[in-house]
């Protein structure tokens, strides 16, 4: 009975600080965000991933774990975006997807030139912006894991990302 009081007032303290801590979380991921319905959702996630977490025990500093958890899924946020964006680079014919299996000298001929306007597009980025790029995307090489064979920060590899996908982006249109 002693113990279940215990665990009661333990949870009590542990919403009181989630309560007290929502709307600084939410207002770090608004600045972070393009809309306030992404951070309300964001906010969201967060709470419910620490609140999953604190089941398995107590959370040594609340206010610490709360802002690298929504420090973190920032970060899972512009990457599934950043996959998202990237879906959209080159834009396909509705010509092209008539007959898909029909391998027409035209479309070999549209085939051939999209890939070269891809090559000259990434041979216009910087070397490392182009080398990250290709890592990440043709060797299905993760960003941490690209950050280390280079010696450089995750956040460096998801700035050259972006810097390519825009150019990417840009010559594509």
């Amino acid at each position: 009975m002693n113990e279940a009081s215990g665990q009661s007032r333990e949870w009590e303290a542990f919403s009181h600080l989630l309560v007290r801590y929502t709307p600084a979380i939410r207002n770090y991921l608004a600045r972070r965000t393009r809309s306030p319905s992404e951070a309300d959702d964001l906010t969201q996630e967060v709470l419910a991933r620490v609140l999953k977490r604190a089941e398995s025990g107590p959370i040594d500093n609340v206010e610490g774990y709360l802002f690298q958890a929504a420090a973190n899924l920032l970060r899972e946020s512009g990457r599934r975006n950043t996959l998202r964006n990237a879906a959209q680079v080159i834009e396909i014919q509705p010509e092209l997807l008539e007959g898909e299996d029909a391998q027409t000298p035209e479309r070999i001929l549209m085939g051939r030139d999209a890939v070269r306007r891809v090559k000259a597009a990434l041979n216009e980025l910087p070397e490392r912006t182009r080398a990250i790029f290709i890592l990440s995307r043709f060797e299905d090489m993760k960003g941490a894991e690209i950050a280390r064979r280079l010696g450089i920060s995750a956040s460096a590899v998801e700035k050259h990302m972006m810097r390519a996908l825009a150019h990417l982006r840009s010559c594509a249109q």
